[in-house]
């Protein structure tokens, strides 16, 4: 997986270049994406799976995997892994907004899915 230096050097790297400061013990959530992504691509490209032949996205995608295998072993909730929870619709602002514009208008007005 990853190593303990390899975190610290991957964190005061993100840290410096986003938010100009070598801390260890914090990130912002741009910071935290960047980790995610850059430790996927580390952990993904060397064996015992390499990927590095394959675009970079695959690393962060083989990651989440291990993320919900990880939690279903463990009996947590995996349905913030499925594309359906994501793809869903609900909760997206601009959605809501046109949905109550519409329900304004007509009461009756027919919902997709999940709202």
């Amino acid at each position: 997986m990853l190593r303990r230096e390899e975190l610290s050097s991957l964190i005061r790297v993100i840290n410096t270049k986003d938010m100009k400061t070598t801390e260890l013990t914090t990130l912002n959530f741009d910071g935290f994406t960047e980790l995610l992504f850059q430790s996927s691509v580390l952990i993904y490209s060397r064996p015992p799976k390499d990927l590095s032949h394959l675009p970079p996205v695959n690393c962060l995608i083989e990651l989440i995997e291990h993320f919900a295998d990880s939690t279903k072993r463990n009996g947590g909730a995996v349905n913030i892994y499925n594309e359906e929870f994501w793809s869903s619709g609900v909760g997206d602002p601009e959605v809501v907004k046109e949905l109550n514009k519409m329900l304004a208008k007509d009461p009756k007005y027919p919902l997709p899915d999940g709202y």
